[in-house]
């Protein structure tokens, strides 16, 4: 028995030595940027450290889904200068969860609008509470800066841009607690609910759920929600895009699976 425990403190010590390590890396990797995906006409995808942010023109506005881990916002601005626009034009910002390899960079664009989970607010706003079993390491190592949110969001429901065009959140608890879902010209924003890796989606790695099996139940939930409405893609927080026309038989596949 004193063998057994002693391994399993061995393994959860060399755990949090591996995550603390991944951590200082993105840390110091917040700023960089890679050349901008052009997702569809309008959409550009940027990977800044790990982690994937949407630039979308809607009507005559834009909007970010995510904001990335920089602070100053240089991931944003490669996006944005693949769509030939400047942070003045970004009238929104919509976080998919309180984490805060997605949310650090929103005070780069402080005119814009942030939306956020509920449940999430607090932990976009500062580095205390954070639900994931790990982020209590994570978070004082990574985070940067307060994500004011100004909407928080509690329920489904339609948000009108000021630019034109209607966004649809969706509540899609699991990943973390206010981690939310956003449907905006048939493309799917989710977050760390689910990953796009090698031609199929998965479950983010449960190490950073806050309950997985919630997450697996809110994902079949909106694989139902969405059985009618049009979907083009699904764009995911660590896995880029799904290819054009493939999100609803990804979805729902992930879906039966989960159940």
């Amino acid at each position: 028995m004193r063998l057994l425990s002693r391994a399993l403190l061995a393994a959860t010590l060399l755990t949090l030595v591996a995550v603390g390590g991944a951590a200082l890396y993105l840390a110091g990797k917040r700023a960089s940027t890679s050349p901008p995906v052009l997702v569809r006409p309008g959409i550009a995808a940027e990977k800044g450290a790990g982690a994937w942010l949407y630039a979308v023109r809607a009507g005559r506005g834009l909007v970010l889904f995510d904001a990335g881990t920089d602070p100053k916002g240089r991931p944003i601005d490669a996006a944005l200068r693949a769509l030939g626009a400047t942070r003045d034009d970004v009238t929104d910002v919509f976080l998919t969860h309180g984490h805060t390899d997605h949310t650090s960079g929103a005070a780069a664009v402080p005119r814009a609008r942030v939306h956020a989970g509920a449940a999430d607010a607090g932990q976009a706003a500062g580095p205390d509470g954070p639900p994931g079993p790990l982020e209590r390491v994570l978070g004082p190592l990574l985070f940067t800066g307060p994500a004011r949110v100004d909407d928080a969001i509690d329920g489904e429901r339609p948000i009108e841009l000021p630019g034109g065009g209607t966004v649809l959140a969706i509540p899609v608890p699991g990943h973390s607690q206010g981690s939310t879902a956003y449907l905006l010209q048939g493309v799917l924003y989710v977050g760390d609910v689910v990953s796009y890796q090698d031609g199929r989606l998965v479950e983010a790695p449960r190490l950073f759920s806050a309950d997985p099996e919630r997450n697996a139940r809110s994902v079949a939930a909106l694989a139902s929600r969405l059985g009618d409405v049009p979907l083009v893609r699904i764009c995911t927080g660590h896995g880029g895009c799904t290819p054009e026309g493939t999100a609803r038989d990804l979805l729902q596949a992930f879906a039966a699976g989960a159940s």
